[in-house]
């Protein structure tokens, strides 16, 4: 009977072969069969697929390239019609440029040229904005006044130093005229001057003429004498310490930043650190934690039986004695819960140990394809400087967007209101149109940058996996520089294939962002709640299918990267049936992958957190020795969450690797070690194969 899995197998015979179109395998009896004896000469030589670079996916490196052309030229004509003017000089709330003189016709005639910086009074709403002559209270103007907050009124320079908007006509909103409200009052409530509204005034910076706030000084003081009753002092010393808090966590931030890099640095090192313990320890780690917890199964059925029995036998006692009634309903159905839980942690104890014992000996592969991920990794340490190059890329891209988005936000023509006051810009289709291109455009560089750099690093990977081993296991002919020979042949043969793969993922980013936006929109306007729900649930949904596609373009990444002539669909379709053969061993790696993952995140974490606990707790220097610990903490989560996603990356490509060769050794036969697997790996490799075929004179694969 032909065999599916023969097909499949023909195809890693021609990929070992290195022709893209190899012939079936000779028949049984010809000279070519008894030179190779059923392959097995072949298997003894058997290195892997030999790589066969090809152009791949062209059309889909063709189609990215003419939407980076139309994305270059939205960039121009948004440089050409926006107003370069409002980024530079800034616009206030009224329409106004500062800096020059405004001759718009929707009240927007302000003279602003002895104004030409912006200041936002209100930081959390940036939608008010005015024009004024320099920045309050920056480091090139003299210290602003401190506030007494227990003070009657103000005095004249406190009146001055507010930051007080003006109307439409140039005129500030408050001018003193009439009685104004007391320092404390103005702390205390949020709209003490009504509509004319003044604000607080505090440290800034100049930006791009606008004047940022540096969060470090507010200038208000309640340690002046009070004269006030007691509830206005606390309220003022309230308010001072909420104020204070910012100006203190940034000291405590500034005088910490060198021990702060220190222990990042540490969470790198420890990050080595994590998979030198993997090399020697990953086996004892996963069986310790399944041990521990088939214990702990075993405990909580026992724990509960015992409690189900005692009960038991209290209701027996109770009804021998005559009084059955005072063994309560509450007790009865206690009796009943333990019972129940008694027996779903019983028969979870026994589909448990069914499960260990049906995935015995996939575990000790899991772990032992996890080991020669770390060796890789230890063996090529520099690979973790590669990042940085997508890196670079990345912040390139989400600067550019910004600068084009900013300039298509000035594109459009000025609308006003009934009364002829200044409203907005007007946005036309064209300009939507402009901004959904580029939004598209936006999530498929970044979707683009990413697969390239899994595929550089599958090809590393790949490579030092069917490399030769040394008797003392480590690779021959690969180093830290395999990763970037990968990203050169990525960049002259597989950009189709990249293209082609973030195509899919950015097409379902950009459904999520649309789905998100009409989530809002709705939630704005006070939409329907039905409507809300479906369109979360949507979301849920895409974001699965968005994972779903990362893990079949990942895998296809790798395929392409070990053949070089397979094209996303090609190599997509052989992962997939890779996986899908070996799925019981696919989801052993998966667990066993993602619970070390997430141990080593705890120790890089845990050590990293704790060394910085030990540096700052003792500081008497420091406001808040816990701020720093937790920017340790989050820089340390970081970094691990970086470091082991090359680790996952690494395992990935084993695991797919190790498959290739099942497939092979099931074809060709194994009669003798591989030269590219480790004995573990080796002796795993012939338990898992299958029967080897019998291929007739018409080509066609037969297993007995």
């Amino acid at each position: 009977t032909q065999s599916t899995w023969g097909h499949q197998a023909q195809s890693s015979m021609a990929a070992s072969k290195g022709a893209k179109g190899a012939k079936a395998p000779p028949a049984k009896g010809s000279k070519a069969s008894k030179d190779s004896k059923d392959g097995g000469e072949q298997a003894a030589t058997y290195s892997g697929p030999k790589y066969q670079p090809h152009c791949t996916d062209v059309f889909f490196l063709l189609l990215f390239i003419v939407f980076l052309i139309g994305m270059v030229v939205i960039s121009i004509k948004a440089t050409q019609l926006g107003d370069l003017d409002r980024l530079i000089r800034g616009v206030d709330m009224y329409g106004n440029k500062c800096g020059i003189k405004n001759n718009g016709k929707w009240k927007n005639t302000l003279d602003h040229t002895n104004r030409p910086v912006l200041v936002f009074p209100n930081p959390l709403r940036i939608g008010i904005s005015y024009c004024h002559t320099h920045c309050p209270c920056s480091k090139d103007l003299p210290v602003c006044p401190v506030v007494n907050l227990q003070a009657v009124t103000f005095t004249q320079e406190e009146r001055d130093a507010l930051l007080c908007i003006y109307d439409r006509d140039g005129q500030r909103r408050y001018t003193f005229n009439r009685p104004e409200p007391t320092p404390l009052d103005m702390a205390t409530n949020p709209s003490p001057f009504g509509s004319k509204k003044c604000y607080w005034w505090f440290e800034t910076r100049k930006v791009l003429n606008r004047c940022l706030p540096t969060g470090t000084r507010f200038f208000v003081d309640p340690s002046a004498n009070a004269t006030n009753p007691q509830t206005s002092e606390t309220s003022a010393k309230s308010i001072d310490n909420m104020r204070d808090t910012s100006s203190k966590a940034m000291a405590d931030i500034n005088q910490t930043k060198y021990w702060i890099l220190l222990c990042a640095g540490v969470a790198l090192v420890l990050g080595f650190v994590w998979l030198l313990l993997l090399t020697c320890f990953a086996g004892f780690f996963v069986w310790t934690a399944i041990i521990l917890l088939f214990c702990l199964l075993v405990a909580m059925t026992v724990f509960f039986g015992y409690k189900y029995k005692a009960a038991r036998d209290e209701q027996k006692a109770l009804e021998q004695q005559g009084r059955g009634d005072s063994f309560t309903t509450t007790e009865k159905a206690q009796k009943t819960t333990l019972m129940c839980l008694a027996v779903i942690f019983g028969v979870g104890t026994v589909i448990y140990f069914f499960m260990i014992c049906f995935f015995f000996q996939r575990i000790k592969i899991a772990v032992r394809l996890i080991k020669e991920a770390s060796h890789a990794i230890l063996e090529m340490p520099l690979i973790i400087l590669f990042p940085f190059v997508p890196l670079v890329l990345l912040v390139g891209v989400m600067f550019w967007f910004v600068i084009i988005w900013l300039f298509l936000g000035t594109v459009g023509e000025e609308i006003g209101d009934s009364e002829g006051n200044y409203k907005g810009l007007k946005t036309t289709r064209t300009l939507q149109n402009m901004q959904l291109y580029f939004v598209f455009g936006f999530f498929w560089c970044i979707a683009f940058i990413l697969a390239l750099t899994e595929m550089s690093f599958a090809f590393a990977f790949s490579r030092w996996y069917y490399a030769p081993k040394k008797k003392s296991g480590r690779a021959t002919g690969v180093g830290s520089c395999t990763v970037w020979a990968g990203f050169v042949k990525v960049l002259f043969y597989h950009l189709g294939t990249v293209a082609f793969g973030s195509l899919i993922v950015a097409i379902i980013m950009f459904i999520r962002a649309m789905i998100y936006w009409l989530k809002k929109n709705l939630e704005k306007y006070k939409g329907n709640q039905f409507i809300q729900r479906i369109l979360s649930c949507l979301g849920y949904c895409f974001a699965c299918v968005q994972r779903f596609m990362e893990f079949i373009n990942r895998n296809a990444y790798i395929i392409t990267a070990m053949t070089g002539y397979l094209g996303f669909c090609g190599a997509a379709k052989k992962s997939f049936t890779l996986l899908t053969q070996n799925a019981f061993l696919l989801v052993a790696v998966s667990v066993v992958s993602e619970f070390l993952l997430i141990l080593g995140k705890i120790f890089i974490v845990c050590i990293s957190t704790g060394l910085a606990v030990w540096l700052f707790h003792k500081d008497s220097n420091l406001n808040y020795w816990a701020l720093p610990v937790l920017l340790v903490a989050i820089l340390a989560y970081a970094i691990a969450s970086c470091f082991l996603s090359i680790f996952s990356m690494a395992t990935a490509t084993m695991f797919l690797c190790f498959c290739y060769d099942i497939e092979f050794a099931t074809w060709m036969g194994h009669s003798a070690p591989f030269p590219h697997l480790s004995p573990e790996l080796d002796e795993f490799l012939v338990k898992m194969k299958g029967p080897t075929p019998t291929v007739g004179a018409d080509g066609k694969a037969t297993f007995k």
